[in-house]
């Protein structure tokens, strides 16, 4: 072999190298786009997710915000009602002695009339036998008895 056909092997390989390395070279340039693309479809659905959990937690806040306040507002409404419920009891209560009073006045009172019931019903009896004995005693005093 000569020096020219091995100069012209030594070119064709070179050739066939450069030809090689090119593919490859656009090969990789192609998977580097494709995985580029691929980041960037990533990272763009990644930062939709981020965002979207976001908002989420952003309504979650306000919610749970509302929730607290309507709690606040239902302890404030328990807190009355239990305020009421001792206002209610304390008025059963002072009412259960009033009546318990009201019924020892009531049993005084009854006490008290029976007593001037047979206390009248004794004057009674006794202003009848002092007007009996009057009767008897001065019997024509201008009730049709006999004058004296």
């Amino acid at each position: 072999m000569t020096e020219e056909q091995l100069a012209e092997i030594r070119q064709r390989i070179q050739e066939i190298e450069d030809q090689d390395f090119a593919k490859k070279a656009n090969t990789l340039l192609d998977e580097i786009i494709a995985n580029d693309q691929a980041l960037s479809n990533q990272t763009r659905n990644l930062n939709e997710f981020i965002a979207e959990s976001r908002r989420d937690r952003e309504a979650d806040r306000e919610r749970i915000a509302f929730n607290e306040m309507r709690l606040d507002v239902f302890r404030e409404r328990i807190l009355m009602q239990d305020e009421r419920f001792n206002t209610i009891q304390q008025n059963i209560e002072r009412n259960t002695r009033d009546i318990a009073e009201v019924q020892i006045l009531a049993t005084q009172v009854l006490q008290a009339q029976q007593i001037s019931v047979q206390q009248a019903e004794a004057d009674r009896a006794v202003m009848s036998e002092i007007l009996q004995y009057l009767r008897n005693q001065y019997p024509g005093n201008g009730r049709g008895g006999t004058n004296q």
